[in-house]
Order: C-alpha cells, then structure tokens, then sequence
C-alpha cells in the first residue's frame, strides 16, 4: 500500500497477511479471522528538511466469505491495527 498525502507526506506499508477459515471453506457462509505483520515507512518534509521513519505494522481483524453461487464469492473484512490503523474492504471473486 504506498498513501500520498499533502504536500511530500508519503506512505509505504509491505504487509504479508494470513487468512484462516473458521469453518471449512465449502460452506456457503465462511467466517475467517485475518493476522499479518511487515514494515511502514513515513516520510515527510519539516522546516526545508525531509524526516523518514521506519517501524513494524501489524493487523489484526476478520470477516466472513460469502458464496452465493459455485463460481463467485464476496468477502466483507475489517481489519484493525497499525497499518493503517482500520481497514474495511470487500473483496469479490470469479
């Protein structure tokens, strides 16, 4: 994920996640608990000079797969922590 915001405010985040089923996945309606871990890089320009951090990011959140048909799911998530710190997506597979 790499976030621009004003000015020279900059964003990286390299993340890895994990997702595990709470039921099997050949369930029409799975829950599914989500981890990951990586590194966030910030930088920004303060009084004509540019300051840069770097620091571990976390995440840790769920949501549920829905498969309303046998070729196509849809998976609301939420995920919370320090990458950034809430997260809401849908994702929707073919």
């Amino acid at each position: 994920l790499y976030m621009v915001g004003p000015g020279a405010d900059r964003d990286l985040f390299v993340l890895g996640t994990a997702r595990f089923g709470v039921l099997p996945f050949g369930r029409p309606v799975v829950p599914f608990v989500t981890a990951g871990a990586g590194v966030m890089r910030h930088s920004n320009s303060y009084a004509g000079g540019t300051y840069s951090s770097t620091e571990g990011a976390l995440v840790f959140g769920g949501g549920v797969r829905i498969t309303p048909t046998a070729r196509v799911f849809i998976a609301p998530e939420v995920l919370l922590g320090w990458e950034p710190h809430v997260r809401a997506s849908v994702t929707v597979g073919v």
